[in-house]
């Protein structure tokens, strides 16, 4: 994931490598004439702000990590879509399997469909070869 602000929560979430993420934005025209313009390689920063701004809910919206541009060289290794978060307080709610918090922390049937519903949306785009398995659940 690259250079991100990081608030005091713990992220649910897909990634996809930065890699597949810009040959799939490539694919879309609008995005392709994107990376053609002045912002050129760096349009992932441009796209994971739109992707944030207009997908997500007001309050996940908020809580969102914020895309800081990385010293020159330096990419991001991951993109990261976001699913939900929930407040970090310490680690036995993500290594103790009995904490309460630790029920948000598997991939459900609803995220499968959300990242069904996103792939089939960047499809829709003439990215036609998102496929779910280019990402990977993680928190």
């Amino acid at each position: 994931m690259g250079n991100y602000d990081r608030p005091n929560v713990v992220y649910r979430s897909y990634i996809i490598t930065h890699a597949k993420y810009n040959q799939m934005t490539k694919k879309i025209p609008s995005y392709k004439q994107l990376v053609l313009s002045d912002r050129g390689e760096h349009s992932h920063h441009f796209c994971y702000s739109w992707w944030k701004n207009y997908v997500l809910d007001e309050t996940l919206r908020k809580r969102a990590p914020k895309l800081k541009r990385a010293p020159p060289g330096i990419d991001p290794s991951h993109m990261m879509f976001l699913l939900g978060c929930f407040e970090f307080e310490n680690r036995r709610q993500v290594e103790d399997p009995n904490h309460p918090d630790a029920k948000h922390l598997p991939e459900t049937d609803r995220d499968r469909e959300r990242l069904e519903k996103f792939n089939k949306f960047f499809r829709n785009r003439r990215a036609r070869n998102m496929k779910s398995e280019d990402f990977e659940w993680v928190y």
